[in-house]
């Protein structure tokens, strides 16, 4: 059985545990983080479905894939590369990740994925290449394992079904 965490989006690692797992007990695990507000920020943009909605149709696609997810979001790009240095620790195989804006800013989050050498799929919810000609370049894309950009959600699930086939 695998196991999926995420960072902005899903990481994906071999169970230690083999499904029961007592670190989901930790305080780390339980704390809350804010939710983005994409649906509210640019309805047209980045549709309806709220965090939650993806959140939880990750997660049953993941067991049906026989993975396990765990879903952690920040809006604070130190927290982001927090959690990607952590990854390490835990033998995450592999990530999916929203960067949001961070995708044409953040050198600090290219490199903590520099640095753990996790393989990772960036997604966008919106087609980056269709809006502003800032929002072309990534710092992400040439390092990940595959980009999904423009599907909407879809994307999401996307990138998880690529990560399980990675990851047989």
């Amino acid at each position: 059985m695998g196991r999926m965490r995420r960072c902005a989006a899903p990481f994906a690692f071999k169970n230690p545990c083999n499904g029961a797992c007592p670190h989901e007990q930790s305080p780390r695990h339980q704390r809350s983080q804010p939710q983005p507000a994409w649906h509210a920020r640019e309805p047209h943009i980045y549709g309806s479905t709220t965090l939650a909605d993806v959140e939880n149709g990750l997660r049953a696609q993941a067991k049906e894939l026989g993975l396990e997810l765990e879903c952690f979001q920040s809006n604070h790009e130190g927290g982001i590369v927090d959690r990607i240095h952590e990854a390490r620790t835990e033998g995450v195989k592999f990530v999916i990740i929203n960067p949001g804006a961070y995708t044409h800013t953040s050198v600090a989050i290219r490199d903590a994925f520099g640095g753990v050498a996790i393989p990772f799929v960036e997604v966008h919810i919106s087609n980056v290449h269709k809006r502003e000609a800032f929002r072309h370049h990534s710092y992400l894309s040439d390092i990940a394992e595959a980009v999904m950009a423009g599907f909407g959600t879809l994307g999401y699930n996307l990138a998880l079904q690529f990560v399980a086939s990675k990851l047989r």
